[in-house]
């Protein structure tokens, strides 16, 4: 008899993710220390693509990087308004001053919004997050990776346990994983929580009650504007 799992939804949640353009990477192949929560490589190798007729230098990539993984602010909630509204372009962006001695300064796109093809776009499961002076670790089912920021967080939970519901997936990102990886929440504005049969869409501030149905993807339902 055939037995239905959480870790089959997860394959076939990220089938359908690589079936609309994302890559998929097992979070295990990924060579970083487990404290660091960006994919450096993503996002060097899109910000010498983006950047390519500015040839940016090693040094200056790398503060770049520095630049988005440093911003904080007095809590964690309004370091992540900083962080997304740095790398969402709201409030002006970056603007970055070279290293050329010219004082030429260079305004910086974490994402293309433009041009969605100039980014790189992965899902991620079995990504470990290393707490407590590494002794503790988190691993999020799937995180949604743009040009190596997570900017999504995804929790699912087994279709065929009638115990387990989208409201456990949602305290394990509103209490657990916003206490223990905050390192790694300072990126994900928005987080999902599905079911299979219930997916909802939010923010990691949203309270449940705010979760939206998301099944289109043009809706006209002025709710979910």
């Amino acid at each position: 008899m055939f037995k239905f799992c959480e870790s089959t939804y997860e394959e076939a949640f990220l089938q359908l993710l690589e079936d609309n353009g994302w890559q998929y990477t097992l979070g295990d192949d990924i060579h970083r220390r487990l404290d660091e929560t960006l994919i450096e490589l993503d996002m060097a190798e899109y910000l010498s693509r983006k950047y390519s007729k500015e040839t940016l230098t090693e040094d200056e990539v790398s503060a770049i990087i520095s630049n988005l993984r440093n911003t904080g602010d007095s809590s964690r909630y309004l370091t992540l308004r900083k962080v997304f509204s740095l790398y969402s372009g709201r409030g002006g962006g970056y603007v970055f001053k070279r290293m050329d001695g010219k004082d030429t300064p260079l305004p910086i796109d974490y994402i293309d919004f433009d041009e969605p093809s100039n980014n790189i776009f992965r899902a991620v499961n079995q990504f470990t997050v290393t707490y407590h002076a590494g002794k503790d670790t988190r691993r999020p089912d799937i995180l949604l990776f743009v040009n190596g920021i997570p900017v999504c967080i995804i929790e699912l939970k087994n279709p065929a346990d009638v115990n387990a519901t989208i409201e456990d997936a949602y305290d394990q990102i509103h209490i657990r994983y916003r206490r223990d990886v905050p390192h790694l929440m300072k990126y994900c504005a928005l987080s999902c929580i599905s079911d299979a049969s219930n997916t909802r869409l939010g923010t990691t501030y949203s309270e449940y009650v705010h979760y939206y149905a998301w099944k289109k993807v043009e809706n006209e339902d002025p709710a979910a504007n």
